[in-house]
């Protein structure tokens, strides 16, 4: 992943956090309540889930299944009596009949039903034995599916795929893909679910391409093939790592965005949310090449100069001057010498900021490195006191900064002496 995609991904997720907390303020509460990163968490330190706390997240995911999840929310506390301590011998040992008189009626009385819930309940008889028959061989569930873990190369989205996909030997009956990835996130496997509301953001975010999604109006979903909600996952994982936060955390903030339970994000909002820039996983290059309209000969469309983002030019610039970038909370790019975070070392020696109103970037950095550069005379104006300096070192106008003005797209003669300067006064910047 280069530094233009984490840029990216990082804008985005910046905006999603802004969104959630002015319109769903206890939305990180909700998280929390629901339990899967601290589960991510527990597992990380060690813990290792029981075999009721296994068949009781088997449980949930099922429930999960084609339904308005806020449904079963309200009667989570119930579950555990219906289902005897989740005990995974009294499950396996019930009927059809048992389903029928006595499961679907206890919930249809809570109206918690849904279209499925029969045959899931009724599959899920199947899963509980062969999880008993599992427990058993490997001494326990949490043996069971860390010797699975293992033989998918500690890859928990491969894990996913063998408890999920019908092509698989390790294939639970009562679950799908999602269902598979929702149960292992409620037992601590830091994994997204590509449910229909994360399948729709991912592709409306520009990470994914569904072959088919005829209708994208309103809510309406990609129909994702396993191949795609493979994709999904590995999209939200790559997306999770880029801002250094938990999958689990990233998957239930992206729902919570898009489910009725939550903001209800439509596609089109989505889309205006992402910019139609965010790269997809597939081919990141091509894709950053497209969206920022340039040819793989690398030149410039014709159309491409009044749509350049501030993220594109800033990328631009720093290819051109070999330097770094980072976005900081004001939304203007820092300039650094080196690649680093650490205190002492970063090494920044200027900053960018879009001026919508003129169509154009700033460019602003230390007029005693222009002077040191000799290339102060480059600059269309100097500023006093731009930069804070120490009391002793005002009389000596060391707060006093230069600034370039690039207009979006250009690559001419003012892009070429911002590109000069800079060039020149990295220089004499001491990382």
């Amino acid at each position: 992943m280069d530094q233009m995609e984490e840029v990216i991904f990082s804008d985005l997720y910046n905006k999603i956090l802004s969104i959630m907390d002015s319109s769903l303020p206890d939305w990180k509460e909700r998280i929390k309540v629901g339990g899967q990163p601290s589960a991510v968490e527990a597992r990380e330190k060690g813990y290792r889930f029981s075999g009721n706390q296994i068949f009781e997240a088997v449980v949930k995911a099922v429930l999960s299944n084609s339904t308005d999840w806020s449904k079963v929310e309200r009667i989570l506390p119930e579950l555990t009596h219906l289902f005897k301590d989740f005990n995974l011998a009294y499950y396996s040992a019930l009927s059809e009949s048992d389903i029928d008189q006595v499961f679907v009626p206890w919930f249809k009385a809570r109206r918690a039903g849904a279209l499925t819930m029969r045959r899931d309940l009724t599959y899920l008889i199947e899963t509980a034995t062969r999880l008993r028959d599992h427990s058993v061989r490997f001494a326990s569930l949490e043996g069971y599916f860390s010797s699975l873990l293992r033989a998918a190369d500690d890859d928990c989205i491969e894990l996913v795929r063998r408890i999920g996909s019908v092509q698989s030997q390790h294939k639970l009956p009562a679950m799908g893909i999602p269902i598979a990835a929702e149960m292992l996130k409620n037992i601590g496997y830091d994994v997204a679910k590509p449910d229909r509301h994360i399948n729709r953001a991912m592709g409306c975010f520009g990470m994914v391409h569904f072959s088919k999604w005829k209708d994208q109006s309103a809510h309406k979903p990609p129909e994702a093939s396993k191949t795609e909600m493979m994709e999904v996952m590995r999209a939200v994982d790559r997306f999770a790592k880029a801002i250094n936060v938990r999958v689990s955390f990233l998957d239930n903030t992206i729902w919570l965005l898009c489910a009725k339970g939550g903001l209800y994000f439509t596609n089109e909002q989505l889309r205006r949310l992402g910019g139609n820039r965010t790269p997809t996983l597939e081919s990141p290059d091509k894709s950053i090449r497209e969206r920022a309209n340039i040819h793989p000969d690398g030149s410039k469309r014709v159309d491409a100069e009044k749509d350049e983002t501030s993220t594109e030019f800033v990328f631009r610039l720093c290819k051109s001057i070999e330097s770094y970038f980072h976005l900081c909370n004001s939304g203007i790019f820092s300039l650094k010498k080196i690649n680093t975070d650490i205190k002492g070392r970063i090494g920044v020696f200027g900053w960018v900021q879009e001026l919508k109103r003129i169509n154009a970037f700033k460019i602003s950095t230390y007029k005693k490195l222009g002077d040191k550069s000799n290339v102060t005379h480059l600059a269309d104006k100097e500023v006093p006191g731009m930069h804070f300096v120490p009391k002793k070192d005002d009389d000596k106008g060391a707060g006093t900064g230069i600034v370039f003005y690039v207009k979006r797209g250009s690559k001419g003669e003012d892009y070429q002496r911002a590109v000069q300067a800079l060039m020149a006064i990295m220089n004499f910047v001491n990382p």
